[in-house]
């Protein structure tokens, strides 16, 4: 009796050969009856006879019990995804910018009975998705922060550990695979941005979009910040960060200061790790490797099991927690570093502690509204800024002491 579970792989790149290899290392009981690929002539390690080019070829097949959409482009992604759902098919992703945007029409249309799992999404190895969904599915929680991102903290710790400069530990993390050849999706926060919107879902019942989260990556860092931060006994992490105020809740991605004392600083190189504060249980820390193919094919791995004869998601605080609205109203305290002065009048900050202006830039340490922030994004990217914040630090009004500041010479 043949009870392997019969899966349609669309996507064979990076994580889609990993999931093959991983298969076939471990002889799980799957078989993998077809897989879609788009390039007809790309050199491949295993024979053609094992692809089609139609993804339709998949979703028509009614052998076919599970489809697994591992490919980068979102669009296509949606549209493939979607189908599956109506033909009722159960539908594994790890496709997280499409997750992002697309959530709500997504849960929508696994009323055709269709089911759709996406672990693998959000944090690679780490099962965050389905942890919120069920453990943390009847608790307030008040407050998470992350590193979601393993190709921008690989290169954090390079600079922060071999002394490379940005472009230098850029570079080794593109050979080691754990950056694209393009890698703004990674350093310029998108990819983080994209998994907290999912978790916002599960975590607060909040669906919302992408383009409402105030987001800064690490691409315009330099050694200023790093030395500001060095000097200050500090490290600099890009963070997912969301908080529960009242009845609203707050989200963003920034580097962050990191005291070395939080959890967070521990976490180096391509890992991921989420701090979840819930109101009973404190704080929990989630850890795991998060770029790499082989963390992401074991996630989806999990995912396809968890499909056997099980319920998806739950979904909890989405169905019964709509009382609570996300919102940019936050004031938070960041370090900006500009060029010229008409950018600093841009911001609008509502304090400033400290200005200083010299030749190795200009920098503010001030209180700023979250959403002049978020209005300011592309501002931020195209300029060349660069913004951190000081929302993790225990005492943050510390790293604006005068008396300290005149100890140090930045």
């Amino acid at each position: 009796m043949d009870d392997k579970i019969k899966i349609g792989l669309i996507g064979f790149g990076c994580v889609g050969q990993g999931f093959y290899d991983i298969v076939k290392a471990e002889s799980l009981p799957f078989e993998i009856r077809s897989i879609c690929v788009k390039s007809r002539d790309k050199q491949r390690s295993i024979s053609a006879d094992h692809f089609t080019y139609q993804y339709q070829d998949i979703i028509s097949d009614a052998e076919i019990e599970v489809v697994v959409e591992l490919i980068d482009d979102s669009e296509a992604a949606f549209k493939m995804v979607k189908q599956g759902l109506i033909a009722g098919k159960k539908v594994v992703t790890a496709n997280k910018k499409m997750v992002a945007e697309h959530l709500e029409e997504l849960m929508a249309l696994k009323e055709n009975g269709g089911k759709l799992w996406y672990e693998a999404a959000v944090c690679g190895g780490i099962p965050i998705v389905k942890t919120m969904d069920q453990f943390y599915n009847h608790e307030p929680i008040q407050e998470i922060s992350g590193i979601f991102n393993g190709s921008s903290n690989y290169i954090l710790s390079r600079i922060e550990s071999d002394g490379l400069d940005y472009q230098q530990a850029l570079k080794k993390a593109q050979e080691l695979g754990f950056a694209e050849s393009n890698p703004l999706l990674d350093v310029g926060g998108y990819d983080t941005m994209n998994k907290l919107v999912i978790l916002l879902c599960h975590a607060y019942g909040i669906t919302t979009t992408p383009s409402s989260l105030s987001t800064v990556g690490i691409q315009n860092i330099s050694t200023q910040e790093l030395e500001f931060a060095q000097k200050r006994n500090l490290k600099i992490k890009l963070v997912a960060t969301a908080i529960r105020n009242h009845d609203q809740v707050h989200a963003f991605v920034m580097p962050s200061f990191v005291e070395r004392t939080h959890d967070l600083s521990q976490v180096n190189d391509e890992f991921n790790a989420v701090l979840v504060r819930g109101k009973y249980t404190d704080d929990h820390l989630f850890t795991g490797k998060g770029a790499g193919g082989a963390p992401t094919a074991a996630s989806v791995i999990a995912d396809i099991y968890a499909t056997v004869g099980k319920p998806d998601y739950d979904y909890y605080k989405w169905h019964d927690e709509r009382d609570l609205a996300y919102s940019n109203e936050l004031v938070l305290p960041i370090y900006l570093r500009y060029n010229h002065p008409d950018e600093l009048s841009e911001f609008g900050f509502e304090h400033i502690w400290r200005h200083q202006q010299n030749e190795n830039g200009n920098y503010v340490l001030g209180k700023i509204s979250l959403d002049n922030l978020w209005s300011l994004n592309a501002f931020i990217e195209e300029r060349g800024l660069i913004a951190v914040s000081a929302s993790l630090l225990q005492q943050p009004q510390k790293l604006f002491d005068k008396k300290a500041q005149e100890k140090l010479v930045v």
